[in-house]
C-alpha cells in the first residue's frame, strides 16, 4: 500500500490537523523516555500505536505528512499569521460607535472585524468571477 493511501486508510488522515500530529513523531520529541527512529522498525509511543493500527512503516508515512504539509500553498497553511490590516477598530472608537448606537445620535463607524455566528452564506456580499481561483491566503 502506497504512504498516502496508508495516511488515508490506516491512519484516517483527512485534514491538515491529522497530518500535523503524524508527522510531529519525526521531530524526536521525548516520548516517555523513547525516542524516534528514522527507520521502518521504530519503537516509539507513537510509531507503536500506528503499527498496531496496521501501519507497515510509521517513520516513512509521518515522512510522507511532513511533505504533504510543506507543499501546501500559503492560503491553507494553518500555520500562517494574518497580515495586520491595520483597519480593526480601536476600542476607543468601539466605545464611540456603542455609545452612538444606544443614544440613536452621532455616526457610526463601520467595524470590518464584525463576525456574524449563522450560516456561512450569510457572510458574503461579493460578487466574484467563477473562473477565477486565488492561491493568495484570503486573511
Amino acid at each position: 500500500m502506497s504512504h498516502c493511501k496508508c495516511l488515508q486508510n490506516t491512519h484516517k488522515s483527512h485534514t491538515i490537523k491529522n497530518m500535523i500530529k503524524i508527522s510531529k513523531c519525526t521531530m524526536n520529541i521525548r516520548n516517555n523516555s523513547q525516542r524516534h527512529l528514522s527507520c521502518k522498525d521504530c519503537m516509539c509511543p507513537p510509531c507503536q500505536k500506528d503499527q498496531q493500527a496496521g501501519c507497515s512503516n510509521p517513520h516513512k508515512c509521518a515522512t510522507t505528512a511532513r511533505e504533504i504539509l510543506s507543499k501546501i500553498t500559503p492560503k491553507y497553511d494553518t500555520g500562517t499569521k494574518p497580515k495586520k490590516d491595520e483597519l480593526s477598530l480601536t476600542h476607543q472608537c468601539k466605545e464611540k460607535n456603542t455609545q452612538a448606537h444606544q443614544s440613536r445620535h452621532g455616526e457610526i463607524l463601520f467595524d470590518p472585524t464584525t463576525t456574524i455566528r449563522t450560516n456561512l452564506k450569510d457572510c458574503f456580499r461579493i460578487f466574484t468571477d467563477p473562473k477565477y481561483n486565488s492561491i493568495a491566503p484570503a486573511h
